[in-house]
């Protein structure tokens, strides 16, 4: 029977508890942007609705690229937050910071600046080159 080897974690537990706090910090703000945003989309829905007034017509194209924008909006919120989750089930499991592609230690600096991130800088260009997004 094989025995498997214990990762070791790329980071020190200090160091994923900082993450952890900045990871949380983010959830929080990007969770009440999200609710807001929802909300300003559901009450313009709402009072779109209950407006017959021919003038308000007018307005009606404006007023559905703002909600189509908005929407937009909570969909980019709602995967930022599904990644701060997944990022803390890495640290959870004692994996964050390490690369997904390669294996490498993701730089400090990458973490701080985005801490949900999954790949080290050449690995993430490499995929984003693989799915056309360069």
């Amino acid at each position: 029977m094989a025995v498997e080897k214990k990762k070791k974690p790329h980071y020190t537990a200090i160091q994923l508890k900082s993450f952890k706090e900045i990871l949380l910090a983010r959830r929080k703000v990007l969770a009440g942007d999200a609710n807001r945003l929802e909300d300003e989309a559901l009450n313009k829905s709402r009072d779109e609705a209950s407006t017959h007034d021919i003038t308000k017509f007018a307005d009606l194209g404006s007023d559905n690229y703002e909600q189509e924008f908005s929407i937009g909006l909570l969909e980019n919120q709602e995967d930022a937050l599904r990644e701060i989750d997944a990022a803390l089930v890495r640290i959870k499991e004692k994996t964050y910071g390490a690369c997904e592609g390669c294996g490498c230690r993701i730089p400090k600096d990458r973490l701080t600046a985005i801490p949900f991130a999954r790949r080290c800088i050449t690995c993430q260009k490499e995929e984003e080159k693989e799915n056309g997004n360069l």
